[in-house]
C-alpha cells in the first residue's frame, strides 16, 4: 500500500515538472513571426528613410535653383530701380535768366559723350563749349536741319573744321528738337534753340534731369535720325 502511494507520488512529480517545463518554454512560431514583422517594419523604416533622403536633395537643389533666380531678379530690380531714378537738376527760363551759361556748364562737365539735337546753332558760345568738349576726347556728335548748314551765322562750318561730327538732316519738314544727352544719363530739352534770339530776345525754357532711361529714349531718337545723314565736307 505505502509502495502504491510512493508511486503516484512520484507520477504527481513527474507530471508537475513536465507542466512546469513546457508553461516556461516560449512559443518559438510566435517569436518567428514576431521578428519577420519587425524586420519588414524596419525594412519600411529605411525605405522611407531613403524616399525622404532623396526628396531633401531634390528640395535642396531646388532651393539652390530658386536662390540664383532671386539673386537675379534682385540684380534687375536694381538696374530698373537705376533705370527710373529720375532726378529734376534744373529748370531755366531764357531772357530772364542766363540760360546759354547753364547749358555750357553742362557741356564742360560731359566726360564721355555728348549727342545734340538742335534746329540751328548760330549761338557761338555754344559751339564754343561743344569744339571744347572735343579737344578734350569726348566724343561730340551733332544734327542740325540741312536747311541751316550755311545760314548766315550759323556755326556749322566752325564746328566741321574744328573735328566735331556734325551733320544736317535734309528730310522733308523741319529736325526741330532740341536735345542734349551728356554721359548716356544727362538730358537738356525744351523749347530753347541754340540761337541769340532764343537767349535774349525769345521766352524759352529748358528742363535738365538726370535719368539712364530717360536719356536711353533720346539717344534711341538720336540714332534714328543719325543714321539718315551723311558726314559733312
Amino acid at each position: 500500500m505505502k509502495a502504491r502511494f510512493l508511486l503516484i507520488g512520484v507520477l504527481i512529480v513527474l507530471v508537475v515538472g513536465v507542466l512546469t517545463t513546457y508553461a516556461a518554454t516560449p512559443d518559438v512560431s510566435a517569436l518567428e513571426e514576431r521578428i519577420r514583422e519587425l524586420e519588414e517594419e524596419l525594412e519600411g523604416r529605411e525605405a522611407t528613410i531613403e524616399a525622404l533622403q532623396g526628396e531633401l536633395e531634390d528640395k535642396e537643389a531646388e532651393i539652390e535653383s530658386l536662390e540664383r533666380q532671386l539673386s537675379g531678379l534682385e540684380a534687375e530690380l536694381s538696374q530698373l530701380r537705376e533705370q527710373l531714378n529720375i532726378t529734376l537738376i534744373a529748370v531755366s527760363f531764357s531772357r530772364t535768366e542766363d540760360t546759354s551759361s547753364l547749358i555750357r556748364s553742362w557741356i564742360d562737365r560731359a566726360n564721355e559723350s555728348i549727342r545734340v539735337m538742335v534746329m540751328l546753332i548760330t549761338q557761338d558760345e555754344l559751339a564754343d563749349s561743344l569744339i571744347d568738349a572735343h579737344r578734350r576726347g569726348v566724343d561730340v556728335d551733332v544734327i542740325i536741319d540741312d536747311d541751316w548748314l550755311y545760314k548766315t551765322g550759323s556755326d556749322y562750318e566752325r564746328l566741321l573744321e574744328a573735328g566735331v561730327d556734325i551733320r544736317g538732316d535734309d528730310r522733308p519738314g523741319l529736325m526741330h528738337h532740341k536735345v542734349v544727352v551728356i554721359d548716356g544719363c544727362i538730358v537738356i530739352t525744351g523749347s530753347y534753340n541754340w540761337s541769340r534770339s532764343a537767349e535774349e530776345s525769345n521766352d524759352e525754357n529748358i528742363i535738365i534731369l538726370r535719368s539712364s532711361l530717360i536719356a536711353e529714349e533720346y539717344l534711341e531718337e538720336f540714332n534714328r535720325i543719325w543714321a539718315g545723314t551723311t558726314p559733312g565736307s
